[in-house]
């Protein structure tokens, strides 16, 4: 990633209230799964999701729909699929071609059935991936 990138990025994560996850948390999800940590149940610092709805943050209506869609519950906020969330997020508006939350439902609908080993661990309540199709037209 270029300077030039880095800072449009943490731009990007500032206007939606994120300063908290544009660094370390995503650097902490990226070093874990690099290193084959597990990521899947682990719980991280809850996400603080902004409140679209207040005027200062009203003008960012593709965000505020983006985000309202997704509805994660107060567990959701501190699991790996939080950052998932706002990781796409930020990929999809910079790139319209890229097929990685593709690849990433692709992956949970593969996981396999073992005890004490569920979706909602990763924060997808009650393991629905349906919430996937919130995704498709955030590009």
């Amino acid at each position: 990633m270029s300077i030039h990138d880095k800072a449009y990025a943490e731009k990007k994560l500032s206007q939606v209230g994120y300063y908290r996850l544009s660094g370390f948390e995503i650097n902490l999800v990226r070093n874990l799964s690099a290193h084959h940590s597990r990521v899947w149940n682990r719980a991280f610092t809850d996400i603080a999701i902004p409140d679209f709805t207040k005027p200062h943050l009203a003008k960012f209506k593709k965000a505020s729909a983006y985000f309202s869609g997704i509805n994660l519950d107060q567990k959701a906020k501190s699991r790996l699929f939080s950052r998932i969330v706002v990781l796409w997020y930020l990929v999809s508006q910079t790139s319209t071609n890229y097929q990685w939350i593709e690849k990433v439902e692709t992956l949970f609908k593969e996981f396999p059935t073992v005890p004490n080993a569920k979706l909602d661990s990763l924060g997808i309540m009650d393991g629905d991936l349906s919430i996937f199709n919130n995704f498709k037209g955030s590009k």
